[in-house]
């Protein structure tokens, strides 16, 4: 956000209205308080405000205070999609490969995985959904995109978020296999082995983690939390108000999203 000419005064109100999407309106300087917000940093050190309620409990009421606990850091993530890169460029070196992406949850890890794939390759998306807005899954699996190129003869890999019960992957790879593809194989940012129902393994896994909610790097609560640059853990108070049951990983939400 730019903020130009007389209206310089009034930036740190102006960019905390963009952070939160309300319009905090007119406020003489009352008081000035230093918040360290972690997206900003410095940025936002100090800020005026009307009352010692106003912004400065907008921003520590932030989606990061949602998390218990982070557990795989954006460093982390940065280093292990580089591994994972560099084995999926040796193993399709010279292959005519698709990274087809299971929606919204897989956005984006195959923006950031294909970056570190040093191979010509195509990419594809499929938006499937066995959740709707609960956090365990319907056991029936609604594809609602499914590509309609001709992938007779590719070699495809199918990027998703999770491997949960592993209804959603199975399916997807069955119904590209009938359609022809020369070899599916799957690759997940993590491996929820805990709540495996159909027999399914990853042929790539960025992650193992354990039978916990997590959310953030497109892993979702409620269509929320995704663009977190982290993945953590969603404390138990955000969700359990909506008496949706089990604290789990959900593997693809309402809109047919991760």
């Amino acid at each position: 956000m730019i903020v130009a000419g007389g209206d310089a005064g009034n930036a740190p109100r102006k960019i905390a209205e963009g952070l939160f999407g309300e319009n905090l309106g007119p406020s003489p300087l009352r008081h000035k308080e230093s918040v360290m917000h972690p997206s900003f940093g410095d940025d936002l050190a100090c800020y005026d405000r009307r009352t010692p309620g106003d912004w400065g409990q907008l921003l520590r009421n932030s989606m990061h205070d949602d998390i218990k606990e982070v557990l795989f850091g954006e460093e982390l993530i940065r280093s292990r999609l580089a591994t994972l890169g560099a084995e999926i460029a040796r193993d399709y070196q010279g292959d005519q490969l698709v990274l087809m992406a299971l929606l919204k949850g897989g956005v984006v890890f195959i923006s950031d995985l294909m970056r570190h794939i040093p191979i010509h390759l195509d990419i594809d998306f499929i938006q499937a959904s066995s959740y709707g807005l609960a956090t365990t899954s319907s056991g029936t699996v609604d594809i609602k995109v499914f590509p309609q190129l001709d992938y007779r003869g590719k070699r495809l890999l199918i990027l998703d978020d999770i491997l949960d019960t592993g209804r959603t992957l199975h399916r997807v790879c069955a119904q590209l296999k009938a359609r022809g593809a020369e070899d599916v194989r799957t690759c997940v940012l993590l491996n929820k082995k805990a709540r495996r129902i159909v027999e399914m393994k990853a042929d790539y896994i960025g992650f193992e983690v354990e039978d916990q909610f997590v959310v953030g790097y497109g892993l979702d609560y409620a269509d929320k939390y995704r663009n977190l640059p982290f993945i953590g853990v969603l404390k138990e108070a955000c969700y359990a108000a909506d008496n949706i049951g089990d604290a789990a990983v959900s593997e693809k939400d309402a809109s047919g999203a991760h």
